[in-house]
């Protein structure tokens, strides 16, 4: 939105960029700014997240895949995230964005996950206990990790943040 403009869309595709159409919830869900003031989006329907780039002489977005898999398995359907002040990215990986989500032949991942990608680029799974994990928040202190469950346990999920950021000490409310 500008005031000269007005409203305009941004961005499409978002979240798929296969030429054939599907179902489910393709386009991206978790939008957020890294350190240097980049777009990375959670995109569900490439199952990956990615940093949008600039190129001055295509005026196609550019993707860069930042994370799309764990130990050589696809992602269900990176859905929100959020990064700590030293550039570690928190996620999560429900199976909303396949099409036929816990059922569909194309899921690779045996459970959905909560994950943190290092600065290093080290992946860890921190928990496959959660049903359906979707949005995902640091206390400003970054001492506890917040997720939220969505489906039918709606409930949020609080962890202590260890020194490495791993996690631990879970405890969930509804």
């Amino acid at each position: 939105w500008s005031e000269t403009g007005g409203l305009e869309e941004f961005l499409h595709p978002s979240g798929y960029t296969g030429k054939t159409l599907r179902g489910g919830e393709p386009g991206s869900n978790g939008l957020l700014l890294d350190h240097f003031g980049r777009l990375v989006l959670c995109q569900h329907g490439d199952r990956r997240i990615a940093r949008l780039g600039i190129s001055l002489n295509n005026p196609r977005p550019v993707y860069e895949t930042i994370l799309d898999k764990y130990k050589g398995k696809r992602f269900n359907s990176p859905n929100d995230a959020c990064f700590n002040k030293n550039g570690d990215l928190y996620f999560t990986d429900p199976p909303y964005g396949l099409e036929k989500r816990l059922k569909d032949p194309k899921k690779e991942l045996s459970f959905q996950g909560v994950f943190l990608l290092t600065r290093a680029g080290e992946v860890k799974l921190l928990t496959d206990k959660i049903a359906f994990p979707n949005g995902i928040a640091l206390s400003p202190d970054e001492k506890i990790l917040y997720v939220a469950e969505s489906g039918p346990n709606t409930k949020i999920h609080a962890f202590n943040v260890q020194a490495d950021g791993t996690n631990e000490n879970e405890r969930a409310t509804r």
